[in-house]
């Protein structure tokens, strides 16, 4: 089984995560995704962490955070061509990570 979880983070949380670390938006994703969950003031780093205990595969998407999908695209060798790149990046992370399940938390997407 494989999960994958798509999220969203609170604007204004990201600004000020972002601001206190000036340097994060140039680290990998990853170190941005943990910064970001040891900061966050949501659940949302915990669902993944509860499901990879009874190993589980999981990822944790966040749709509106452009400097971790940056990362990303730099880390994977991919460059959106639409007009919709933060859709379009989401997709593409979901088709290669390709889970058997997912887990909506925002209803925008």
């Amino acid at each position: 089984m494989k999960i994958a979880f798509l999220s969203s983070i609170y604007l204004k949380h990201l600004e000020i995560i972002y601001e206190k670390y000036k340097f994060l938006e140039e680290k990998s994703y990853f170190e941005q995704y943990t910064t970001i969950r040891k900061e966050s003031i949501c659940s949302m780093g915990e669902w993944p962490s509860h499901f990879r205990r009874n190993n589980t595969e999981t990822i944790m998407l966040c749709l509106n955070n452009p400097f971790q999908q940056k990362a990303w695209c730099r880390e994977n060798h991919f460059t959106p061509k639409t007009k919709e790149p933060d859709f379009e990046i989401i997709l593409e992370q979901l088709k290669r990570f390709k889970p058997t399940h997912l887990f909506v938390f925002d209803i925008y997407y």
